[in-house]
């Protein structure tokens, strides 16, 4: 089973990071998909509960740990900031492949990253395609060893 952080950090702690990495909220947003306001919301939160609510995810958190060289277990090899980070659309049935790649039952990789069991299995279903968010499919990735140019090792 992988180790993944599931204590999400505060938005002090995503700004934080985001500065060792020398990133605008501009620049991180494109690098996870998402908007600049939605950026700037991770980074306003005082406190972040590992929900549906919270404005990040169990494996985006994951993914933003790993780019500021801050995981605990892991760390990306020969990571460099021009690296490819996926944003581009991906369907329900590329999730699903995903996490048969990683060995994981849906109630599996639901409890990791912090869904309920219906919830994940929204995302694999093509009713509600791209649902998943580009930091979570970039860890999704990672984990399952497919990513196009980064790779995922244990520290």
């Amino acid at each position: 089973m992988f180790k993944v952080v599931q204590e999400l950090p505060d938005g002090a702690q995503v700004a934080r990071l985001r500065e060792k990495m020398g990133l605008s909220q501009t620049e991180l947003a494109e690098l996870f998909g998402v908007s600049l306001r939605q950026w700037q919301r991770k980074e306003s939160v005082k406190s972040q509960l590992a929900s549906n609510t919270a404005p990040m995810k169990v494996g985006e958190a994951n993914f933003l740990l790993l780019l500021a060289n801050e995981h605990p277990y892991y760390q990306l090899q020969e990571y460099h900031s021009d690296d490819v980070v996926i944003t581009a659309p991906y369907d329900a049935e590329e999730v699903r492949q995903l996490r048969i790649e990683t060995g994981m039952t849906q109630k599996d990789i639901a409890a990791m990253l912090g869904y309920k069991l219906a919830s994940w299995k929204s995302k694999e279903s093509a009713l509600n395609e791209g649902t998943l968010k580009p930091g979570e499919f970039n860890f999704l990735m990672l984990l399952a060893g497919v990513h196009p140019t980064l790779k995922l090792i244990e520290k």
